[in-house]
């Protein structure tokens, strides 16, 4: 089993009052073990992508770092042209599923605190966040029609709000 060993298992209500369960990583070299696996097996990381169900695990997954270890450039590599490019996901697979997922949930949590419990709560969702995460990959990719699409569609998101 690994929860209490890997992974522990929290309770948090969003302000709806629901109780959703969390996952927790408790040492961060299960963590460095979930990246190596992720640039180690092709295509690891674009089934995550495709089963993602928050829009934060796309800029994961792109920018190759996770909230505890912010290590930015750890899944970029050198062209033979010297160049930068991302080696675990592809830009454009990750501009379509973070469209697709700008709406969602927000996966990011707060502690909080009532007179009977501590609880944590789900933080709103921030659409220009989201859209300036749209826009800094454009910057980096800006030839890909579906990286355009991607950000411009993003923008007509937060207008629309």
């Amino acid at each position: 089993m690994i929860e209490g060993t890997f992974i522990d298992l929290q309770e948090a209500r969003p302000g709806a009052g629901r109780h959703q369960r969390l996952v927790v990583v408790r040492d961060p070299s299960v963590r460095d073990y979930l990246w190596a696996r992720l640039e180690a097996v092709d295509g690891e990381a674009e089934a995550l992508l495709e089963d993602a169900i928050f829009f934060e695990q796309c800029v994961i997954l792109y920018e190759g770092q996770n909230h505890a270890n912010s290590v930015p450039t750890r899944f970029l590599r050198r062209t033979a042209d010297g160049a930068r490019t991302r080696q675990v996901v592809n830009h454009e697979t990750v501009a379509r599923r973070a469209i697709e997922l700008i709406a969602s949930p927000s996966p990011l949590v707060r502690r909080m605190r009532d007179e009977d419990s501590d609880y944590r709560e789900r933080e709103p969702i921030d659409l220009e966040r989201r859209t300036a995460f749209l826009m800094t990959v454009f910057g980096e990719h800006p030839t890909s029609q579906a990286v355009a699409a991607s950000a411009h569609s993003g923008l007509g998101t937060i207008v629309a709000e």
